[in-house]
């Protein structure tokens, strides 16, 4: 599969959060992203909600295994990639249907790795949204 173009990361050309993340990931790899990811998460994360769908679903293998080699990821991200996920799921849904499966076994990962002690309290909020992510997107996985 060809890298995501210039539109597919950006697809709303005056966009100045897609024109952040067409900066970002223009022209990297999957190999490039979760290096990006291993070296500061917290940098790109916004970037993932204002990628466009194409792009996401391209480079959705490399942040899953971002969070498969790194079960300590920065609480921020954990919080924020909910939120990309609930906003993806309520804005394009349909464009999430492909990768449905493997967003099932990123937010499983995800739900399995956390809490640490010091984030339970928080973290309580944030499993029911990844309870809740894992719910729709296996919905979605046996709707295919």
């Amino acid at each position: 599969m060809p890298l995501p173009t210039k539109e597919e990361i950006n697809p709303f050309e005056d966009d100045l959060d897609g024109i952040s993340a067409c900066r970002n990931f223009l022209g990297k790899t999957l190999d490039d992203v979760e290096a990006m990811l291993n070296e500061n998460s917290g940098l790109y994360q916004e970037d993932l909600l204002y990628l466009g769908p194409v792009a996401f679903r391209y480079y959705l293998p490399a942040i899953a295994r971002f969070f498969q080699n790194h079960r300590a990821v920065q609480r921020s991200f954990v919080d924020w990639f909910a939120v990309v996920l609930e906003s993806r799921l309520e804005n394009e849904r349909g464009e999430l249907a492909p990768v449905a499966g493997q967003l099932v076994e990123v937010c499983r990962v995800i739900d399995e790795s956390w809490p640490d002690p010091e984030y339970l309290e928080h973290y309580r909020d944030v499993q029911k949204k990844y309870v809740k992510l894992t719910n729709e997107f296996l919905r979605m996985v046996a709707e295919r």
